[in-house]
C-alpha cells in the first residue's frame, strides 16, 4: 500500500511539473500567469495559444549566400565582309595573241590620250618634272622616270584603255586586234611630244 501511494504521489508530482513547464513556455508568448502556491496556470488570453510564432530558422554558419546567376553576354554580331570594289579604269581585256614582231608604222589611234595623260601628270605631280629644263615648249625634264612610267600606265587605264610599259615604250590598246607603241621619253629623260612619240602599230595586240 505504501509503495502504491508513493507511485501515485510521484505520478501526480510529475504531471504538475509537466504542466508548470508547459505553462512557463506558453506564458512567454501568451497572456497568462502561474500560481506557484497552488501550482495552477491562469490563462487570460486563450486565443493566443493557437498562434505561437514559429521559431526562426538559423542559417548554417559559414554557408555562402547564393548569388543570382549573371545573364549570359549577348554575342556581338559577326562583322560582314565588305565587297571589294574592282579597281576603276583597270584593263578588262585578256592578253593579246601577238608576238610583237608584226608591227608597222601607220596612223596612231591613241596619241591624243597619251598627250592628255602627260599633261595631267604635269599638273597633278609637278614634283616629277623640272619645267625649267626643256627641249621644246612642253618637253620637260623627267626627274623620276620610274614613278612617271607607273603613273602613265594608271592614267591611261583611267581613260578606259589598256596600257603597259616594256622598259622603253608604252603599249596602248582598247581591243586585242591591235595595239599602238609610244616612246615618250628621250634617252636623257626628257618628254617626247606629238607625232614623234608614235612608233608603230602591232597586229594582233602584242600584250
Amino acid at each position: 500500500m505504501v509503495t502504491e501511494a508513493r507511485w501515485a504521489h510521484n505520478t501526480a508530482s510529475s504531471r504538475r511539473c509537466f504542466w508548470l513547464v508547459l505553462g512557463a513556455v506558453l506564458c512567454s508568448t501568451s497572456s497568462c500567469s502561474i500560481d506557484s502556491k497552488h501550482n495552477t496556470l491562469n490563462v487570460t488570453d486563450a486565443s493566443s495559444i493557437g498562434h505561437l510564432p514559429a521559431p526562426p530558422i538559423a542559417a548554417t554558419p559559414g554557408s555562402p549566400t547564393p548569388s543570382p546567376a549573371a545573364p549570359a553576354p549577348t554575342p556581338a554580331p559577326a562583322p560582314q565582309p565588305s565587297p571589294s570594289a574592282a579597281p576603276q579604269g583597270s584593263c578588262k581585256l585578256p592578253p593579246g595573241s601577238g608576238n610583237g614582231q608584226n608591227c608597222t608604222q601607220g596612223n596612231p589611234s591613241f596619241l591624243n590620250d597619251v598627250e592628255a595623260s602627260i599633261d595631267q601628270l604635269v599638273k597633278s605631280h609637278p614634283e616629277l618634272f623640272d619645267t625649267s629644263l626643256r627641249k621644246c615648249d612642253d618637253c620637260y625634264k623627267v626627274l623620276d622616270t620610274r614613278s612617271f612610267t607607273d603613273l602613265m600606265v594608271q592614267t591611261l587605264e583611267q581613260r578606259g584603255l589598256c596600257a603597259t610599259f616594256d622598259g622603253e615604250e608604252f603599249g596602248v590598246k582598247n581591243t586585242n586586234d591591235f595595239n599602238d607603241q609610244y616612246d615618250v621619253l628621250t634617252f636623257d629623260d626628257y618628254l617626247r611630244r606629238g607625232d614623234g612619240a608614235y612608233r608603230s602599230t602591232c597586229r594582233p595586240a602584242a600584250f
